[in-house]
């Protein structure tokens, strides 16, 4: 017999939502996604080196940090998937 909890995450137990997802909530995903570097750019356009590295409040991250982790995130999960498949 199946458990009732196959189909959660592993992290936080959240149910996979992607199952049945239609064509229309697949392309606009892959479009936000597709996007995303390019509304970083437009944020951050202009900023010179000490609005970048301005943190806001002690504890949290500068611009320059965000971006950063944006893009070590990126490979890491590109890493991931290539291993996965």
């Amino acid at each position: 017999m199946r458990s009732t909890n196959e189909n959660r995450c592993p992290f936080d137990g959240a149910e996979d939502h992607h199952e049945g997802m239609d064509l229309t909530e697949r392309r606009a995903l892959i479009d936000r996604y597709r996007n995303g570097p390019a509304l970083v750019r437009d944020a951050l356009a202009g900023a010179n080196d000490a609005a970048l590295d301005r943190v806001p409040r002690p504890g949290e991250w500068s611009a320059r940090q965000v971006v950063h982790h944006l893009a070590d995130s990126e490979t890491m999960s590109t890493i991931r998937l290539r291993r996965l498949l």
